[in-house]
């Protein structure tokens, strides 16, 4: 096991996580966290309002009897909260570990609606779904739709933890400038080329 690099709150980065960034790797679960929390506990700190639901607890979410979701989330302050973003994996096999793609399902408490952005053509359509439904219990809405939303598609296999991550951001700011997750600016390609650096020179900054 490689050497931890950087402590940053529950997440652990080590030198192997590091070395994703600057090869054709996907973006694991270890970097997935550690970017959450910090823009929770950085970028949006002064907006409670918003809530960044870590990768590990969507999954569980997903694959729960809906009648213990207010268990999980509830005591993270869900219905205090104005938007919530879950990423989504494709996994739906509790008993076994990894999943192939990444997507994000967003939850906007004006309308009690969900959207899915998803950078491989809806992908993970069925999974999105089933994660809403879950949330049901907690939106008090039997009927739940999930809103296919427009996004930038990636053009490789690897990169979708990028897009997961930067289209979270993207719809966040818009978000907080515009009170609305309709019309979000489609990220430009270079936001996303430039973020595999951008990740690790934040890495690098917060170690020292």
């Amino acid at each position: 096991m490689s050497s931890i690099l950087l402590s940053y709150g529950d997440a652990l980065i080590r030198q192997s996580d590091l070395e994703l960034l600057l090869s054709k790797g996907w973006i694991n679960d270890q970097l997935i966290g550690f970017y959450l929390e910090y823009l929770q506990e950085e970028k949006y700190k002064t907006n409670p309002e918003i809530l960044l639901v870590g990768a590990e607890v969507g999954q569980i979410i997903k694959l729960v009897d809906k009648t213990e979701v207010p268990g999980i989330l509830e005591p993270l302050g869900f219905s205090t909260k104005d938007l919530v973003l879950f990423p989504v994996n494709s996994l739906n096999n509790p008993e076994v570990a990894g999943g192939s793609h990444w997507s994000l399902l967003v939850y906007c408490k004006s309308g009690e609606k969900f959207y899915h952005f998803d950078s491989a053509s809806s992908f993970n359509k069925t999974e999105a779904e089933g994660l809403a439904k879950n949330l049901g219990k907690l939106t008090l809405r039997d009927e739940v739709r999930v809103i296919e939303s427009s996004c930038l598609q990636q053009k490789n296999g690897y990169d979708c933890g990028v897009f997961l991550l930067r289209n979270l951001e993207n719809i966040t700011d818009h978000f907080i400038a515009h009170k609305s997750v309709e019309s979000v600016p489609i990220l430009s390609e270079e936001s996303v080329n430039s973020f595999r650096q951008y990740l690790h020179d934040l890495i690098l900054a917060l170690r020292s």
